[in-house]
């Protein structure tokens, strides 16, 4: 690899038929670092490599003419020599003047260079000896071909005095376009001991495409400490974003701007021309690097150019364009940095060509420019995770380059650290001019929440409307939420999703004023406050930020973020995962209620076992207990479209029981009126105990497995499921209480009132609400669970994943977590595969739920399909039975346990108000795991390689990437 001239250019190693006059082989010679060698009776000193032109060279073909002066021909030798390990000297003449009296035969020119390599190889400092040979021509263009058969990595050529300007150019623009060699052009000023300053000039083409790997060259160059960009007039909006591009592909480098009309003769090469532009005084060098041959050759061609090459006193690095940079013009736009967990910031790379954005290629990496030891970034869906280390945190800008070409970079600004308002990029530009009104200090990020409209153009639409240059800082949703660009998530639940960004940046240590979106059903938080464009006015500037309690600790301050869900300590907490002592204990706690039962449940069966739990509801109404039953009014099949659920309506009518149903539906239903349901499950008694978990109410739930007779014949109904439900006592008893009095008052009950609740045993835990179209809380508590497990995660769940959780879960398996999930049939199925009878609609919901788990079990998690041996009073061929799996079970780790009504899909993401549990105790999490053990001993391990798994795979991927948007 050469270090510097040749910006990089990979050699290809020492080979290749040697020209003719070789002197190779010299033995090496000790000497001092300043060589002196007598030349003629006289002492002449070589100059030494100085500033910033590299001080290795591998292979070196150096072009001089023979009328040059002897003096400076050795000079230039020397110069180039020191270092190298293979030299050719081209030395140059005309068959015109051949023999002339005015200049040394050619013979001779050759034979006095001979010498002087001689010299210069038993006197080399280096171990290595000198591979020199030096050849005469009357061709320039013989200079090509003896680049590209010696493999040169670099040609230097020195002032033409027998030739004219022009063809030198000419000669110059050859070898860097046909031979692909990059070319020094020392003019016939160039003073070898020019004082080193460490300032080059660099010749900026404005096509995108080349700027990675116009800046390589000069990031390549040892001693660069300051780079000036010479740039045709242009637009402040395309100097802004050069501007920006050119500090963050050097961002070690002092950098700035000079304007020039980039004529042929405009470049600074001589001293006059440094001299008309303070900015110049000082250069070193001047690079002229493009990514398009056709500029080089516009460049050289020109007279005055060619001259200005030939009487330069500042050197000239020509380097051709860099590899694999295409002939379609085309860009990486990225989004910009938020610093997220974990000290990281998640980039979306998005390309855009000349028809349109496309993806990127699987197998394409990129790097941080000025960072590339730090190791390549692989794309994940476009999103690449930045490591915030001590070097690029005080960055404020990040250029980005595709590993194996040169061919543009993508420049994302970095988000600072103060007060910010996230905006919905639809409302751009419109809402800037009423949040600076408000606070001139607030830092404003749109976001983009759908990739409907490009990164470019919404960044254009941004900028058109901002004079501010700490507007339009721009990041996308699904690089920050990893939601696959939200292809399960319908535009009704964008708002969401913008506070859900809003909250995330909270928890990774920013502090968040507002969010703004189109959405006048504003979502809402504790800690983020929601406005749209009519309210935006009310935006009050923020007041100083509270500070941290130094107590709690980063985990449980980035839930409280995510969840508005404090950890509160003194609890006992039991759990059931068999039906039939889950039934007794509900029974037993309302048979001993003394005050008042609450029970909420999203479905009410009319079957057997459900009146059993409603005639002890009225057992207690009799003993003068406040019996209210909430249920909701569609799939409780309550009260909307005129349907009355018997039993409900039989239980109302009894003295001292309130029956209330949640939103009934009389009209075409909308996705909203249908998806946007209560899934709440809970048993409230005398405010001290809680019941909750998954179960409604219906035999599915709570009639155990040893309960039923099963044959080949029952139907698919009959066949018990698994469930799980919490007891818990103490003092968030009260949080669950006063939540079934908001959705009891929203379905037109009355007030009634909650006590808190003492404490009652030795657990922490905490209650995490989610309300349907307003938060996401639930999965975000799920999330923060997958994203921070070390060892393990067991999941208990026959539900189709949502994306976002999907790819957590790969990611945790990736970085070495044993994931492990347990699911059911949704179509029971009994023997070998054969499903019991009825629901064959069902068995679409289980090949949706498994085209949800097959990305993540070829990444190497273990799935269990839930199975039951043979048991008593069965029948004899059934042999085993694959119940469907109803519970919501999540187990971190060995220290929190996670249990609710939330499943893991997307309706319970977004749609449904849900209650999840989180139990952060060691023992109940071994209490736990034990019982998922004893699940997971007579499941069945599922291969995903197998062909039984197989079978439907395509079907099952069709499905699991089309329901969501076909189905809601």
């Amino acid at each position: 690899m050469v270090a510097g001239w040749g910006g990089g250019v990979e050699s290809a190693g020492r080979g290749g038929p040697d020209p003719p006059a070789s002197v190779s082989g010299v033995a090496p010679h000790a000497a001092c670092a300043r060589h002196v060698v007598p030349v003629r009776g006289r002492t002449y000193t070589p100059p030494r490599m100085t500033g910033v032109l590299p001080a290795i060279l591998e292979r070196v073909l150096l072009v001089v003419d023979a009328t040059s002066p002897l003096d400076g021909t050795r000079a230039l030798v020397h110069r180039v020599a020191e270092s190298t390990g293979r030299l050719h000297v081209l030395v140059l003449t005309t068959a015109s003047r051949l023999g002339s009296h005015h200049e040394a035969p050619p013979s001779d020119r050759v034979a006095e260079l001979r010498q002087v390599l001689l010299e210069l190889s038993q006197l080399r400092a280096s171990e290595e000896p000198l591979d020199a040979s030096v050849d005469a021509s009357v061709d320039p263009s013989d200079a090509i071909a003896l680049a590209q058969r010696m493999h040169a990595s670099i040609v230097v050529v020195g002032p033409w005095p027998a030739h004219s300007p022009r063809t030198r150019a000419f000669t110059l623009q050859e070898i860097a376009s046909r031979a692909g060699v990059d070319v020094l052009a020392l003019g016939a000023r160039c003073d070898p001991n020019r004082p080193r300053t460490g300032h080059v000039a660099l010749s900026i083409e404005l096509d995108p495409r080349g700027l990675a790997w116009t800046t390589s060259v000069v990031r390549a160059l040892p001693d660069v400490t300051r780079v000036t960009a010479l740039v045709r007039p242009m637009s402040d909006a395309t100097r802004e974003s050069l501007e920006s591009s050119l500090a963050a592909s050097l961002p070690t480098k002092l950098t700035s701007l000079v304007v020039t009309p980039k004529t042929a003769a405009s470049l600074p090469t001589s001293d006059a021309d440094l001299a008309h532009d303070p900015g110049l005084r000082d250069v070193e060098l001047v690079v002229i690097a493009s990514d398009d041959v056709a500029s080089v050759t516009g460049f050289v061609s020109g007279m005055l150019a060619a001259q200005a090459l030939e009487d330069a006193s500042i050197p000239v690095l020509l380097v051709r364009r860099g590899p694999d940079v295409g002939l379609l013009p085309e860009r990486i736009v990225a989004t910009d940095a938020l610093r997220g967990s974990g000290e990281s910031a998640r980039v979306l790379l998005e390309r855009v060509g000349t028809f349109g954005r496309a993806p990127l290629a699987p197998e394409e990496t990129f790097v941080v420019i000025g960072a590339e030891a730090r190791g390549e970034l692989h794309p994940v869906d476009g999103v690449v995770e930045v490591p915030i280390d001590p070097m690029l945190r005080e960055a404020t800008r990040l250029a980005f380059a595709r590993s194996s070409a040169a061919s543009g970079i993508a420049v994302a600004r970095v988000v600072p650290e103060s007060t910010l308002v996230f905006v919905d990029s639809t409302l751009a530009p419109a809402s800037l001019a009423a949040l600076r009104a408000i606070d001139p200090a607030v830092t404003i990020v749109f976001v983009r929440l759908r990739p409907i409209e490009a990164l470019d153009a919404v960044r254009a639409r941004v900028a058109h409307g901002s004079s501010d240059r700490r507007d339009g800082y721009l990041v996308d949703a699904s690089a920050l939420l990893a939601d696959s660009f939200a292809r399960d998530v319908p535009p009704e639940l964008d708002s969401v999703r913008l506070m859900r960004v809003a909250l995330r940046a909270t928890a990774d240590g920013h502090r968040v004023l507002a969010v703004v979106t189109s959405d006048e059903s504003a979502v809402r938080s504790e800690k983020v406050a929601t406005f749209t464009p009519s309210t935006i006015h009310r935006l009050a500037a923020p007041s100083p930020a509270p500070p941290e309690d130094p107590r709690i600790d980063e985990p449980d301050r980035r839930l409280v973020a995510l969840t508005d869900a404090e950890l509160v300590a003194g609890h006992r907490i039991r759990l059931e995962l068999d039906n039939t002592a889950a039934r007794a204990a509900l029974l037993r706690a309302v048979d001993g209620a003394c005050e008042r039962v609450h029970l909420q449940s999203y479905i009410v069966e009319e079957d057997a076992t459900t009146l059993e739990i409603l005639t002890a509801l009225r057992r207690a109404a009799l003993r003068g207990v406040e019996v209210r039953v909430l249920v909701d009014s569609l799939y409780g099949r309550h009260a909307s479209f005129g349907v009355t659920n018997a039993l409900l309506a039989s239980l109302d009518d009894e003295t001292g029981v309130e029956v209330r149903a949640y939103l009934p539906v009389s009209r075409l239903p909308s996705l909203q009126d249908l998806k946007q349901r209560n899934h709440r499950k809970c048993v409230i008694v005398d405010g001290t105990t809680v019941l909750t978990g998954g179960r409604n109410l219906g035999a599915p739930y709570y009639r155990g497995l040893d309960e039923v007779q099963l044959t080949r014949e029952t139907g698919y109904h009959e066949v018990p499921w698994l469930d799980a439900t919490i007891t818990l006592e103490g003092p968030l008893v009260e949080r669950f209480e006063r939540a079934f009095l908001a959705d009891w008052q929203r379905s037109g009950g009355g007030e009634f009132e909650v006590a808190s609740c003492a404490p009652a045993g030795g657990a922490s835990a905490r209650l995490v609400l989610h309300d349907g179209l307003v938060d996401a809380h639930t999965l975000d508590a799920q999330l923060e669970l997958v994203h921070t497990a070390r060892a393990s995660l067991v999941l208990v769940n026959t539900f189709p994943l949502v994306l976002e959780l999907q790819s957590a879960l790969i990611a945790a398996v990736r970085r070495g977590v044993r994931v492990r999930m347990c699911f059911g049939s949704v179509r029971p199925r009994w023997g070998a595969d054969e499903p019991f009878r009825g629901g064959a609609f069902l068995g679409v919901a289980d090949d949706v739920v498994r085209s949800r788990l097959d990305p993540v079990l070829r990444a190497g998690a273990e799935g269990w399909e839930y199975a039951l041996p043979h048991r008593v009073g069965w029948a004899t061929e059934l042999e085993r039975v694959f119940p469907h799996v109803h519970a919501k079970l999540l187990v971190r780790d060995d220290d929190v346990v996670a249990v609710g009504s939330a499943n893991l899909d997307v309706t319970s993401a977004y749609w449904e108000n849900e209650a999840l549990l989180l139990v952060h105790d060691r023992d109940f999490a071994a209490v736990a795991l034990d019982a998922v053990e004893r699940a997971f001993a007579s499941a069945r391990r599922v291969d995903p390689s197998s062909a039984s798994w197989r079978q439907n795979e395509s079907i099952r991927g069709w499905l699991g990437r089309n329901w969501s948007p076909l189905f809601g």
